[in-house]
């Protein structure tokens, strides 16, 4: 009895056995999908792969993702891999990066946006791997991301160097692909190499038609920006710019790579560039406008067309009311978007969420009616193309510097026979509601009391004109008006 009663526990324990390694053997069934990428880039630029997996339960902590890009023949161009799911080793120490304030907002925003740009082998000894283009990948249960490198460096393509020099997994390196058509596909493999799901998508690599410079700050600002691009008919959706994690709303980044993708959009294209908030450290002057300058592009309206707003700012409060402003394109090489009727005001300082304006003259083209009041002069300067000499290029940055040789406007007011000059430097200085500080340097605000505009006379006629670093009119930057006292 005791016999077969042993003979049955074991044999039942065999069929649980057997049934769990039948369920074990099952394999996961899964989709990926890479519908919310871009499907065209810029040659010369590395690509961000990003993708949704769908999965009827966790996937095996050991399956490997791999991402390619083929040609139309089938040939492998570049691929990289991740053989672990949700784990990866990042060099947090890597001399490349900016844009934190704390270690720890580093290596929390680093692990949460999965920066695969910075992938190793070894925390230990990151050097040793971190050139490997081919471990640049991550994957989770519902996610993965990838980088492709395009090339290794200025000799084999880059337009300029992104400041990790990767190569494949041998070190040799990497060599640009040309325009054309490619092919990506993802791939999620189990321990055993077979394929539990995969994705292809083709994408093309072409000069693009146009490109949006300008700053993300403020929110109003760049959401015109972000209508600009869909009145262009361009599409940066989910194109997460290699070396930056703004895509997520963080500012840590790798700047030489950022500004690499950034030039290999603007070459061939038309940059639409947004005059407004330009920061002499922004990515718009260091990089974007600097490149145009160093190309000899900025007076080539096929190249670079600015815009400016029409009222001078986004939003801007006066009389009490919050006023919007729209983007043009600038017609005139000193745009006066403003005349503002005031009492007191501080030259080049705007509140635009606080200003005390009773109100505004936008655009003015003839003749103005000011009354009694004191004036402030808004207006935005056309970047114009300035010699080599005050072009520089910034080696440990890896962008051009450049100075805008828009150094003052000079204003002649003339009563009868009579005129007088005020000279006023460039640069406009914003106060915004969170109490942030921004200096653009291609706009100005001036502020004259109704005395020193009008002294005794009741029509007055005032030349506007931009001077140069040496006190030089800049010919063609000038405007007239006449300003009335009734």
């Amino acid at each position: 009895m005791k016999y077969r009663l042993l003979t049955g526990i074991v044999a039942l324990l065999m069929l649980c056995a057997g049934l769990a390694g039948c369920a074990m053997m099952q394999k996961v069934q899964c989709t990926i999908s890479l519908d919310d990428m871009c499907d065209s880039f810029a040659p010369n630029r590395h690509i961000m792969v990003v993708g949704t997996i769908d999965a009827d339960r966790a996937l095996p902590q050991d399956a490997v993702m791999e991402v390619t890009l083929s040609d139309q023949e089938g040939n492998v161009l570049r691929s990289t891999y991740s053989k672990k799911k949700d784990s990866a080793i990042f060099w947090y120490g890597c001399p490349e990066l900016t844009g934190y304030s704390s270690e720890e907002e580093k290596i929390s925003d680093i692990e949460r946006h999965k920066m695969v740009e910075l992938i190793v082998e070894d925390g230990n000894n990151p050097m040793d791997t971190i050139c490997n283009a081919q471990i640049k990948c991550w994957y989770s249960d519902n996610y993965f991301k990838a980088l492709l490198v395009n090339a290794t460096d200025i000799a084999h393509g880059l337009p300029m160097d992104d400041g990790m020099n990767y190569t494949d997994a041998n070190g040799e390196p990497y060599t640009s692909w040309p325009k054309g058509e490619y092919v990506l596909t993802a791939s999620l493999y189990d321990s055993n190499k077979d394929l539990l799901a995969e994705c292809r998508k083709l994408i093309t690599i072409e000069d693009g038609k146009s490109v949006v410079m300008g700053r993300y700050s403020p929110i109003s600002n760049l959401d015109n920006y972000m209508k600009l691009e869909e009145q262009l008919g361009i599409s940066n959706q989910n194109d997460i710019v290699p070396g930056s994690l703004s895509f997520y709303g963080s500012s840590i980044e790798l700047p030489k790579m950022v500004n690499c993708v950034n030039t290999s959009r603007q070459l061939n294209a038309t940059t639409h560039g947004i005059i407004y908030n330009l920061t002499e450290d922004s990515t718009c002057m260091t990089n974007d406008l600097a490149g145009i300058q160093e190309r000899g592009q900025t007076n080539d309206r096929a190249s670079f067309l600015p815009y400016c707003y029409d009222i001078g700012e986004p939003e801007i409060t006066i009389g009490g009311k919050e006023c919007k402003g729209s983007l043009i394109t600038m017609e005139n090489n000193i745009e006066l978007t403003r005349i503002d009727k005031r009492e007191g005001g501080q030259d080049n300082f705007i509140a635009p969420g606080s200003e005390l304006i009773e109100e505004s003259v936008y655009r003015p083209e003839e003749e103005v009616v000011v009354d009694d009041y004191d004036i402030g002069i808004a207006g935005v300067i056309m970047p114009f193309q300035v010699n080599q000499e005050y072009i520089h290029f910034d080696s440990v940055n890896n962008y051009f510097k450049f100075s805008t040789n828009a150094n003052m406007i000079r204003y002649t007011f003339t009563r009868g026979n009579n005129s007088i000059e005020y000279e006023k430097p460039v640069g406009v200085t914003r106060q915004y509601a969170d109490g942030s500080l921004s200096s653009a340097v291609y706009e100005f605000y001036h502020v004259f009391s109704n005395e020193e505009v009008f002294d005794t006379a009741k029509k007055v006629k005032l030349k506007v004109e931009l001077l140069d670093n040496n006190m030089n009119p800049i010919e063609d930057y000038q405007r007239e008006l006449t300003l009335v006292k009734l």
